[in-house]
């Protein structure tokens, strides 16, 4: 009985494992496609692919290099490249969102303009 038990535990960890694994492979083993700077050349957009007509992005503080965020995976479509919102809030892979700049903590408040926060004193 115990050896049964044994052997279960040990299935049910390798399987877990695997799953964790193809989960991580999914954008682990993606690799950089192209990149691309914002139009006020804040932010730089990387695009790793990660299989014919799927694509996801890391998104950079161009400035300094810091890594702010990574996008889901997306399709890609014909790969037209980026193409920025006319208010400059979203970034869009084809018609794919990939970035809201309101979801991250960043001094600039889009990707278009040299808007700042205000910052109160």
């Amino acid at each position: 009985m115990k050896k049964i038990i044994i052997t279960l535990s040990l299935l049910i960890m390798i399987f877990a494992s695997g799953a964790l694994f193809l989960k991580w492979a999914e954008k682990g083993l993606a690799t950089p496609d192209w990149e691309v700077i914002s139009p006020n050349k804040k932010f730089k957009i990387v695009i790793y692919c990660v299989a014919e007509y799927k694509s996801f992005a890391k998104l950079y503080n161009n400035e300094t290099g810091v890594f702010i965020g990574e996008s889901p995976v997306v399709d890609s479509g014909a790969g037209t490249g980026i193409w920025w919102d006319p208010d400059g809030y979203l970034a869009f892979l084809d018609m794919s969102m990939l970035f809201d700049i309101g979801e991250f903590d960043t001094k600039h408040t889009t990707f278009t303009e040299l808007r700042q926060y205000k910052i109160n004193n």
